[in-house]
C-alpha cells in the first residue's frame, strides 16, 4: 500500500494500492550481503482506494533499501 498525504490544512488525504490488473515489472539489480542493501528498478500503476479512476503510473522507478537477516 502507498498513501498519499497532502493534509497540512485539513485537505483529503489518498491512499493508492498496487493495480494488480495490470502488468508491473519490479528487478532486483544489487545485492549487498555485506551492508544490507538492496537496489532495484521497477514500473508499477497504483489505483486510490476509494476512486479507481484516479490512478498513479510509475516508470523507471528505483529503490535502494535495508534489510535485516534474520
Amino acid at each position: 500500500m502507498f498513501e498519499y498525504w497532502f493534509d497540512s490544512i485539513g485537505l483529503q488525504n489518498k491512499t493508492y494500492i498496487i493495480d494488480t490488473l495490470k502488468p508491473q515489472y519490479f528487478e532486483i539489480t544489487k545485492l549487498d550481503t555485506i551492508g544490507n542493501i538492496v537496489s532495484g528498478i521497477f514500473d508499477l500503476k497504483l489505483v486510490e482506494i476509494d476512486d479507481k479512476k484516479d490512478t498513479i503510473q510509475i516508470t523507471n522507478g528505483r529503490f535502494d533499501g535495508k534489510y535485516w537477516q534474520r
